[in-house]
């Protein structure tokens, strides 16, 4: 779930712009859209599991889309 924020915020904000081709960078922000509305209605959180604990992995790959999103930001 966190990868699909990152990766939405990342290619999909108005403060992260690209050069990449706009029906393809449409398509790709409609898919990471989908995909986000389809975890947060997840059966494990609805069946009051919750969210489970990020781990090591998680705190890195987050940390790496951090890392992108204030280059582009500095960049802009």
């Amino acid at each position: 779930h966190v990868t699909n924020q990152k990766t939405f915020h990342l290619f999909c904000t108005e403060a992260s712009p690209a050069p990449w081709n706009t029906t393809l960078l449409e398509e790709l922000c409609s898919g990471l859209s989908e995909q986000l509305g389809h975890l947060e209605a997840c059966p494990l959180q609805e069946a009051g599991v919750g969210v489970l604990p990020l781990v090591n992995g998680d705190s890195i790959l987050r940390s790496y889309f951090q890392r992108i999103s204030l280059y582009l930001q500095k960049k802009h």
